[in-house]
């Protein structure tokens, strides 16, 4: 039993005090070893799993790295087809529609060159039709010039009997006219000169009467 403050009664001997002493201490001193092995023991374990699971955590860190590294790289990738997609279809919709501008050019200009096809084809169409016109006029007055001038040389063929039997009396009576007309001129010439042979009798005469008039005197 304790018989004082914070003092306790040890029972027994010393020798059994010091046994009891002692061999709480080395309980504790081996506890304590113990203890400390365990503990060394189980830091160590700890240290291995630990060092292990912060490999195999490293590792899957690693490895998440690389599939975001690989996903960010197929993104960029996936990024840039898609840039470079988006600008293949731009330019497609812009080559298609440029070329349905062209071919709009083209059919306006196409149209625009039927319509001028047809104007002219029209054009050329009228002007044949006024040269047929008018070439059909010309030939109808040609035809009835010819058959004018048909008439015409039926009427002359009809009238060359009585015209050349005129003409040939004309020709008679002008004949008859130029020989009375030969002989009036010989008429006139033979009493021209039966005159002259008149007038030389009379200055004959007349010589000898003045012949006569100077003998006479003398």
């Amino acid at each position: 039993m304790s018989g004082g403050k914070g003092k306790g009664v040890v029972c027994g001997t010393p020798a059994k005090r010091e046994r009891v002493d002692t061999y709480p201490k080395a309980v504790i001193e081996r506890a304590a070893s113990a203890s400390h092995e365990a503990a060394s023991l189980v830091s160590g374990l700890l240290r291995d799993e630990a060092y292990a699971a912060m490999k195999s955590k490293a590792s899957e860190l690693s490895i998440l790295l690389d599939r975001l590294v690989g996903d960010y790289d197929e993104d960029k990738s996936k990024k840039e087809y898609d840039t470079k997609l988006a600008k293949l279809n731009s330019r497609y919709t812009k080559g298609e529609d440029e070329i349905d501008l062209l071919r709009s050019q083209l059919s306006s200009a196409s149209d625009l060159q039927i319509t001028r096809i047809d104007g002219a084809i029209d054009g050329a169409r009228g002007e044949v039709a006024g040269l047929l016109a008018e070439m059909g006029g010309k030939a109808k007055t040609d035809m009835l010039d010819l058959a004018e001038i048909d008439t015409n040389l039926k009427l002359i063929k009809l009238l060359q009997g009585p015209v050349r039997r005129v003409l040939e009396i004309h020709e008679v009576s002008a004949a008859d006219v130029e020989a009375d007309a030969a002989a009036d001129d010989d008429v006139e010439a033979d009493a021209a000169d039966d005159n002259d042979v008149e007038v030389g009798d009379d200055d004959v005469e007349a010589d000898d009467d003045e012949d006569g008039d100077e003998e006479i005197e003398d």
